[in-house]
């Protein structure tokens, strides 16, 4: 009975998913998923949404964009102090320091961002200042005020008391109603709703830059982020932009130390499959009630891939949890939910709504959104996203890092948040994921279990729920103290924490500018014995590498000589350093040296034109780099799909992974597919401006000349060749050349041509293509033969341009004829499918008396091979040394067995390998290997395989091949055993 009631329950919550995924997924625009054009519809409808994302307030007249451009001050602030305030321990209400105001959202178009500041109770000038971020998404930050942190408690008369446990103890505590609509925010334009966190970060930035202009006595304080919930997702992205704020000197340089994640959601990935786990754990549900429950997983996932969202997936999940284990409050199992949050927050609206409260704050008749469902629907594409992948840049930069969760919570359980923490990549991964757990003690009691190292801790709160500060205070407090004075971990005495008292020498080595103070952190490294750990060491082998200096790169080598096992980190670090000294090839050897097989396979289906599988293994993989998005930015380029690149570069942006020079060439090539002359622009100044490219970088300015090229802009790409001076590379003179030949300035071409004093097979191509554009055979031909006295040999295009050419061959006089202009013919004839013309050319060529060479017999094969004509490619085959004299070589055998085996005849094409004087050429068997795979002969397949590891068992290309061999024919064994050969080996990707 229980197993029908469950399968029924699954059924009806499948069908849900499938009606809320559908309903969803078809919305034609964000208006019409947000439910905003009913704006336009109906007036009660738009008062009601108006409301809900606090639009137009009763008190002001809709503000318009010009106004915003008006001199106003950025900020309006007032300093204030709240009515029946009792019990503040002897403090004068005056010295407490409480402020509120609005900030003018810069990017905005009618934006007013509502925030709290209070001053320390402590030490003002030397605590820390601290922002803290409700999540929601849409919830206001008088949540956390009044029930966590704050420097108050609401009691049920409406008064005041000061909170004994307020962080305003330790810290300058900001609290800020946002994205726009929360709280008391407020907009009279429905534009200013944010959909992502680049929006919500963007403009968290801009108010840090006027919040220190308005409190610059605040500036040199130490800053951290903290926050709860979906701030999971705002806070990594808000200290990323901080962090690049400061690195690009935008604005006033913000002190950011660190940042702090408590019940958050941040790789929902990783989080949600934990929701089971944690409730079998915690007795929520039996073992059997979790399979049942786990069989959505599929169905969630097909969602996830339809919509991006993750409202049906928590619905699922909760809602089958709950209905097994009760009326549970999903953010505390320990009780019941009570109201629409699952707590009584009312006293909080009450008092806020109380006319001498907002005359005091100075929102007059502005309405209090505790929540807003309007801005919880404009995040819901954002829900998905992964907001781990921008945090191990931080870690490696210093920024400190605490992940603290309730272990009473379930929505956002600190199973799913110590899950993302240990698989996330960063220079101490390892390291932290062997360190130890140890008692989180407050007076003398375990208040929690730590794990921390470097700059990365986690901390499983006893006895709390998703609201860790309102249900252990104490302890919150105590950990803000501790973690924001360096001395969390303290207890564990790790070296890199704090050395009796004094900085560490990592900490030291931040404040490094020269190699001879690096060399004496690193003495102070090996003196405490930290020398031994990963973390201080990569840190020293990055400053060194990225010194700019020769003997600061030759220090990081003797470093790096030195580790058994570099990291993921420390590779990329030599890489970068290496490409940017006086012999940048060297990176190349690093980069050779080191190849995960995620890239790699990234990398080998991007070139087999299986771009889908390449793109499936970007998304599924946890934690994406540089090289795994440029290297799938560059498929999508090659492969023609150039709207698919610009939307990935978006996307990697978005992660907060920064572009690098090859990461702007990939898309300058996508840009020239397209034409799309505005966007190559944008590309173009973001190189330069933003992102501050050499501006001597030849390979830049080789794409952009190019890119221009291509575009037709024909100017713009002779100004960028003109400043490359005596640094042209040869790419870009065939990128002019071939310019100026599509827009019909043959002329213009022509000069350039004859100024080169190094041609490649581009240039001449290009110059016979535009002949023959302009109808002119005979000079096409001509040029062709003088290309062939420069020993340059044509490939696929020159010979498709020289069949445009065939007509007017005969023209040609029989003296002028050569073996190089029959074999090109003949070759172009044959790349088209014209094999029985080609063999007529081949007829004419010896009646002319022309000796056919070893190139001509590879032509006349090739040409039999892609015309199915067997038995006229056997018998010259077998005429080769006979008739002709000559003798035949790997290439030639090739050719044979490429026509036995493209018609399907791949015993004969077995046998004639059996035959041949050796059987140790690669090229071969791959070449039978794929006709075996194209005509499904899975055993034959086999043989190749197998023959061609023992070969080349350092090329990756074969490995892949043999698994996607056994894979299609359902041979899973031998596919995971091919698999586990191609890890244990790890080889090349090319």
């Amino acid at each position: 009975m229980e197993k029908r009631i469950s399968s029924l329950l699954s059924l009806s919550l499948f069908l849900l998913l499938l009606i809320s995924a559908l309903t969803y997924c078809s919305a034609k625009s964000v208006s019409d998923i947000l439910g905003l054009q009913s704006i336009e519809r109906t007036t009660s409808q738009a008062e009601r949404l108006i409301r809900q994302l606090n639009l137009i307030p009763k008190d002001a007249e809709p503000v318009d964009e010009q106004s915003l451009t008006a001199d106003v001050p950025k900020i309006v602030e007032k300093r204030f102090t709240f009515p029946n305030l009792i019990d503040t321990n002897g403090v004068s209400v005056e010295d407490l320091g409480h402020h509120a105001g609005y900030y003018k959202l810069e990017h905005s178009h009618a934006a007013r961002m509502f925030y709290f500041f209070f001053e320390s109770r402590g030490n003002k000038s030397d605590d820390p200042v601290v922002i803290w971020l409700t999540g929601g998404p849409g919830c206001s930050s008088e949540l956390a005020l009044f029930y966590e942190n704050g420097p108050f408690k609401i009691a049920d008369n409406m008064s005041l008391v000061l909170n004994e446990y307020g962080w305003d103890k330790a810290s300058n505590l900001i609290y800020v109603d946002q994205p726009t609509g929360t709280g008391f925010s407020y907009t009279s334009d429905k534009r200013d709703l944010r959909h992502d966190e680049t929006g919500v970060s963007d403009d968290l930035y801009d108010f840090l830059q006027a919040f220190f202009q308005k409190h610059p006595q605040f500036v040199n304080n130490d800053f951290f982020i903290t926050g709860e919930s979906y701030a999971g997702h705002y806070i990594p992205a808000f200290a990323a932009r901080v962090h690049q704020g400061n690195k690009a000197k935008e604005g006033i340089h913000i002190n950011l130390k660190g940042f702090a994640i408590g019940n958050g959601l941040t790789d929902p990935a990783i989080q949600y499959k934990a929701y089971t786990d944690y409730a079998l754990d915690m007795g929520l549900i039996n073992e059997s009630q979790q399979k049942s429950i786990n069989k959505i997983l599929p169905t969630c996932e097909l969602a996830i891939k339809l919509c991006g969202n993750l409202l049906v997936l928590n619905f699922l999940f909760i809602v089958q949890i709950k209905l097994i284990a009760g009326n549970i409050n999903h953010y505390d199992i320990r009780i019941q939910c009570k109201g629409q949050l699952c707590y009584d927050f009312s006293n909080m609206d009450k008092f806020l709504n109380q006319r001498k409260v907002r005359d005091a704050l100075g929102v007059g008749d502005i309405e209090f959104v505790s929540c807003s469902p309007t801005v919880y629907q404009g995040m819901l594409m954002d829900w998905m996203r992964n907001l781990e992948v921008g945090i191990p840049t931080l870690l490696e930069d210093g920024i400190q890092l605490l992940v603290y969760a309730g272990e009473y919570d379930l929505i956002c359980n600190w199973l799913g948040n110590s899950r993302w923490v240990e698989a996330m990549e960063w220079s101490g991964h390892q390291e932290y994921v062997a360190s130890p757990k140890v008692p989180f003690v407050v007076d003398g009691a375990e208040a929690g279990v730590l794990k921390s190292y470097g700059p990365l801790s986690f901390l499983k709160v006893h006895n709390a729920g998703h609201m860790v500060p309102m249900d252990q205070p104490k302890a919150a407090l105590e950990m803000l103290k501790r973690w924001t004075g360096g001395k969390l971990a303290e207890a564990e005495g790790r070296a890199e924490i704090m050395y009796m008292g004094n900085p560490s020498p990592v900490s030291l080595l931040d404040s490094c500018t020269a190699i001879k103070q690096a060399l004496q952190t690193r003495a102070q490294i090996i003196v405490n014995g930290s020398h031994k750990d990963i973390y201080p060491i990569s840190r020293l082998i990055s400053f060194f590498s990225l010194s700019g200096t020769p003997i600061g790169l030759d220090y990081s080598c003797r470093l790096f000589n030195q580790i058994d096992k570099p990291n993921v980190f420390i590779w990329n670090t030599m890489i970068r350093g290496h490409s940017r000294s006086e012999s940048p090839q060297e990176s190349c050897l690093f980069f050779q040296i080191y190849d995960r097989p995620r890239n790699f396979l990234i990398a080998f289906y991007s070139t087999v034109d299986k771009l889908d599988y390449a793109r499936q293994l970007l998304d599924e993989c946890c934690n994406r780099d540089l090289v795994s998005f440029n290297t799938m930015i560059s498929g999508y380029a090659r492969g023609g799909r150039p709207n698919e690149a610009l939307r990935l570069f978006n996307e990697m942006r978005g992660s907060g992974i920064h572009p690098d020079e090859y990461t702007i060439v990939a898309l300058l090539s996508a840009c020239s597919w397209v034409g799309a002359q505005k966007i190559s622009k944008q590309i173009h100044s973001l190189a330069y401006k933003n992102l501050n490219f050499n501006e001597t970088s030849v390979l830049l300015k080789t794409a952009l000349v190019d890119m221009y090229a291509k575009c037709g802009l024909m100017e713009m790409a002779h100004l960028v060749f003109s400043k490359m001076g005596m640094r042209k590379s040869i790419e870009a003179w065939s990128a002019m050349i071939s310019g100026y030949v599509r827009s019909g300035e043959l002329d213009m071409a022509q000069e350039l041509f004859n100024q080169m004093e190094e041609r490649d097979l581009v240039c001449w191509t290009a110059m016979i293509c535009g002949y023959c554009q302009m109808g002119k055979y005979k000079e096409a031909l001509e040029l062709f033969k003088e290309m062939e006295k420069f020993g340059i040999k044509p490939d696929e295009v020159t010979l498709a341009t020289v069949i445009s050419a065939f007509n007017i061959f005969h023209e040609v006089p029989r003296k002028s004829r050569t073996v190089f202009l029959f074999n090109a013919i003949i070759s172009a004839l044959a790349q088209h499918g014209l094999g029985n013309t080609a063999i007529d050319i081949f007829l004419e060529m010896e009646s002319d008396g022309l000796r056919p060479d070893e190139i001509t017999v590879i032509a006349i094969l090739s040409a039999c091979s892609h015309t199915g004509l067997i038995e006229e490619g056997t018998k010259l085959f077998d005429s080769m040394l006979m008739v002709h004299g000559i003798t035949p070589e790997n290439e030639h055998y090739c050719c044979m067995v490429d026509l036995f085996g493209r018609s399907g005849r791949l015993k004969e094409a077995y046998e004639f390998i059996q035959k041949m004087p050796t059987d140790n050429d690669p090229i071969i068997w791959r070449s039978f290997m794929g006709a075996c795979r194209i005509h499904g002969n899975v055993e034959m397949g086999e043989i190749a395989g197998k023959r061609l590891l023992e070969l080349d068992p350092d090329h990756g290309a074969r490995y892949v091949l043999l698994f996607n061999m056994f894979s299609n024919a359902n041979r899973w064994e031998d596919a995971r055993t091919v698999r586990k050969v191609m890890d244990e080996r790890n080889p090349e990707a090319t």
